[in-house]
Order: C-alpha cells, then sequence, then structure tokens
C-alpha cells in the first residue's frame, strides 16, 4: 500500500506537471495571440493599400474623363479654326477677283478718258 507521503507527493508531481503543462499551452498561446495581431495588422494594411489604389483608379478615371472632354473640346476648336480658314480663303479668293475686275474696269474707264 502506498504511504501518505508517497500520495501526497505523487499528487505535488502531478499538480506540478499540469502546471508546466499550463505553462507551455499559455506560452504557445501567447505566440498565438501575437501570431493572429501580425496578421490583423496585415490584413489591415492590405485593406488599406487596396482602399488606396481604389481611390487611385476613381481619380484616374476621373482624370482620363476631363482629358476625354477637353480633347473634345481642343477638336471641336480645331476644327471651327479650321473652317473659320476655309471660310476666310474663299472670302480672299472673291475678294481678289473682285479686285481684279474693278482693276481691269478702272483701266478700261482710264483709257476711255
Amino acid at each position: 500500500m502506498i504511504s501518505g507521503r508517497k500520495t501526497l507527493s505523487s499528487i505535488e508531481r502531478a499538480i506540478d506537471d499540469i502546471q508546466e503543462s499550463e505553462n507551455r499551452i499559455r506560452k504557445s498561446l501567447g505566440v498565438v495571440q501575437n501570431r493572429l495581431i501580425d496578421l490583423e495588422n496585415e490584413k489591415t494594411a492590405t485593406y488599406k493599400q487596396l482602399a488606396e489604389h481604389r481611390v487611385n483608379d476613381a481619380l484616374a478615371d476621373g482624370l482620363i474623363d476631363e482629358a476625354d472632354k477637353l480633347t473634345e473640346q481642343v477638336k471641336n476648336l480645331l476644327d471651327a479654326r479650321l473652317k473659320t480658314i476655309e471660310d476666310l480663303e474663299t472670302r480672299t479668293r472673291k475678294l481678289n477677283a473682285e479686285r481684279k475686275s474693278l482693276t481691269a474696269q478702272s483701266e478700261n474707264l482710264n483709257k476711255v478718258i
């Protein structure tokens, strides 16, 4: 039969073993919790990068849209300028023809006088 002292000693060893196991588990739990915190921080940083990327894309889309509008305005202005130049050239040709005719008439009148 086991004596009282051996029983107590056995119980104390079992308690010590349990405490050691508890300490190892707590230490492992601390490592896992720290890793979880690190992963959460990485996840937050990744979401932040994603949000910044989406904002930049939205801004870029807005800039591209604005650039497209400006391009269309410039095209319209250039088309209007070309039309004005064509109209002025046509008018210049007509006026030169009229001047030539008037000059000829003037020369004829000068001959008659």
